[in-house]
C-alpha cells in the first residue's frame, strides 16, 4: 500500500525518469545501428571498387582477345587465299601428272603388247666389230674372221640342227634361232631379227642395241645374247640338239637334257634315286641363265638390271 502511494505521489516524476532512459536506451541502439551500418557501407564500397578495378582488367583483357581474333581472322583469311593457290597449282600439277602417267602406262601397255606379237627386234649394235667376232659359249670362246658372217653363218652344229645363225648387213647384226623353254617346248622364231613369237607363249623379251634375252612362261631366261667385250658376244640358252633333246649353256656351264626318252628316264632313277621330273628340275636349277634386262615397273624395255 505504501509502494502505491508512492508511485500515486510521484507518478509524474517516474514517467519523466522512464522516458528519458528511454530516449537513453532508443539512442544508444541507434547509435550502435549507425556505426555497423556506416562499417557495411564502408565495407561495400571497397568491394565495388575492386569490383571495378576487375571489370576494366576483364574490359582490357576482352579488347585484347577481340584484337587478336581480328588479327587471326585476317591472318587465316589471307591463309586461306594462300592456300586456295595452291591447292590450285596442285590440283593443276596433278592433271598434268595423270596425263603424264596415262601416256606412260599406254606406252607400257604397248610395250608389253608387242612381246605378243610379231615385229622385228631392230638390233642396231652401236659397237663396230673389226676384222673377228669371238663368241663365249658354255665357258668356251672360239673366234671366227668377220667376213664369214657376211651373208649369215651358223655358229654350231649339231647333226641337222642349227641352233643359231649370226649375220652381218651393214654392220648391222643379224639373228635367226629358234627359242625353246628350259623343258624343251617352241615358244618362239627369230628370223634375221623378225620375232614371231607361238601360240603357247606367254613370256616376255627384252632387248637394247647390245644385247637381248627371252623370258619363258614360266619366268626362265630361254637365250641371252649379250656384246661384253671388243667383237666378243656371249651366248646363253637353250638349243635344240635331236628329237627330245636339247642342250643348256649357262655362264660356264653346259649339259644336256632328254625328254620323253624312257630308257634315259630309268637309267636316271637308277642311278639318283630320285623322280626324272625332281632331276630335271635340280638341272635346271643349276643351270639357270643369268637374266641380264628387267621385265616389271613401268618403261621396263630396253632397261638392264643392276649389274650383281
Amino acid at each position: 500500500m505504501e509502494i502505491m502511494n508512492y508511485i500515486s505521489k510521484n507518478l509524474p516524476i517516474l514517467i519523466v525518469v522512464i522516458g528519458t532512459i528511454a530516449a537513453l536506451i532508443a539512442n544508444a541502439y541507434k547509435s550502435s545501428k549507425d556505426a555497423s551500418q556506416s562499417d557495411n557501407i564502408e565495407r561495400l564500397g571497397n568491394e565495388t571498387q575492386k569490383l571495378s578495378a576487375l571489370n576494366r582488367d576483364i574490359s582490357i583483357k576482352i579488347q585484347q582477345i577481340t584484337t587478336a581474333n581480328k588479327q587471326t581472322s585476317d591472318e587465316n583469311l589471307a591463309l586461306n587465299q594462300k592456300s586456295k593457290e595452291l591447292i590450285i597449282e596442285v590440283q593443276k600439277l596433278t592433271i598434268e601428272t595423270q596425263k603424264l602417267i596415262a601416256k606412260v602406262d599406254e606406252r607400257t601397255a604397248y610395250e608389253a603388247a608387242e612381246n605378243l606379237q610379231s615385229g622385228e627386234l631392230h638390233l642396231d649394235f652401236s659397237q663396230a666389230f673389226t676384222d673377228k667376232i669371238s663368241f663365249r659359249i658354255g665357258g668356251n670362246t672360239f673366234s671366227n674372221p668377220l667376213k664369214n658372217f657376211k651373208m649369215g653363218a651358223k655358229i654350231f652344229q649339231f647333226a641337222d640342227k642349227d641352233p643359231i645363225s649370226i649375220g652381218f648387213d651393214h654392220s648391222k647384226i643379224l639373228i635367226s634361232m629358234k627359242v625353246f623353254d628350259l623343258k624343251g617346248n617352241l615358244i618362239a622364231e627369230i628370223e634375221n631379227n623378225f620375232w614371231r613369237p607361238n601360240r603357247n607363249f606367254t613370256g616376255k623379251f627384252n632387248y637394247d642395241d647390245h644385247g637381248f634375252e627371252v623370258m619363258d612362261n614360266e619366268g626362265n631366261i630361254a637365250v641371252s645374247i649379250d656384246i661384253t667385250g671388243t667383237n666378243q658376244l656371249d651366248i646363253q640358252g637353250v638349243f635344240p640338239i635331236k628329237e627330245q633333246k636339247i642342250i643348256i649353256f649357262a655362264g660356264q656351264q653346259m649339259n644336256i637334257l632328254a625328254f620323253k626318252n624312257p630308257d634315259i628316264e630309268a637309267q636316271v632313277q637308277a642311278r639318283h634315286h630320285i623322280s626324272y621330273d625332281d632331276y630335271l628340275n635340280q638341272i635346271l636349277h643349276d643351270l639357270r641363265i643369268r637374266q641380264i634386262f628387267e621385265y616389271t615397273g613401268k618403261n621396263w624395255l630396253h632397261k638392264r638390271r643392276p649389274i650383281d
